[in-house]
């Protein structure tokens, strides 16, 4: 994988586990900020890099040369051992499986880093008076609100529109209308399974349910 390996990757120091752990990411992803949070908890050597930094024909080599070799969709985060296998999306469970990891370590407590509150102010009014709207919860974690309420303040900075932050736009409002927030796809996505894609909206039944959120599979590549 010429193109992916020869990328700029940032190196997190960590305890060796005898793999090669890489990830591709969006720095707006609440599951992707989850993914990196849960390896630097868990004190492992790995190496990202941030998907949506990268130039238009990077990005276009990247999607082939993982599709080709692992034939799966980039989704994000995107999860590379070895350079063998290939998993798309985030679950803590799954991941201690591929990674072989010890599901009795305890984990360090973990300090909840982002902006302030006040600077999110505008973004955190969008999706409760969203939610309120549409009859959904938002997501309880309070970290994972912030990492995704964080991802929607970035791509209206960057696009001037509330995209999906667990999605990669093309800066073209017109070419992401179904995926500015709240996406085309979360209706039927809560209903099928509790919450939206990014996880930010969820029904009352899951929320009260306490069960965590998980990555699921993209409905919008039954559209593209």
């Amino acid at each position: 994988m010429q193109v992916t390996n020869s990328l700029d990757y940032t190196y997190e120091q960590g305890r060796d586990i005898g793999k090669d752990v890489q990830i591709i990411a969006l720095s707006t992803c609440g599951f992707c900020k989850r993914a990196l949070r849960f390896l630097r908890e868990n004190n492992i050597a790995f190496r990202f890099i941030y998907f949506d930094d990268l130039d238009r024909d990077v990005k276009s080599q990247v999607r082939e040369e993982v599709r080709e070799k692992f034939d799966i969709g980039l989704a994000f985060p995107y999860l590379i051992i070895d350079g063998k296998e290939a998993h798309s999306g985030f679950n803590e469970e799954k991941w201690r499986a591929y990674l072989e990891l010890d599901k009795t370590e305890k984990e360090p407590a973990h300090k909840a880093e982002g902006e302030e509150p006040d600077e999110l102010d505008t973004e955190y009014k969008f999706v409760e008076n969203t939610a309120h709207y549409k009859g959904w919860e938002l997501v309880a974690n309070e970290q994972f609100l912030r990492d995704l309420v964080e991802g929607l303040h970035k791509n209206r900075e960057r696009y001037g529109y509330y995209l999906c932050p667990c999605r990669e736009g093309t800066g073209d409002r017109k070419a992401d209308t179904d995926i500015v927030c709240p996406c085309d796809y979360a209706a039927p996505d809560i209903q099928e399974y509790g919450h939206c894609y990014c996880a930010l909206y969820q029904s009352p039944e899951f929320k009260k349910s306490g069960k965590t959120p998980s990555s699921i599979p993209e409905r919008r590549n039954e559209r593209k």
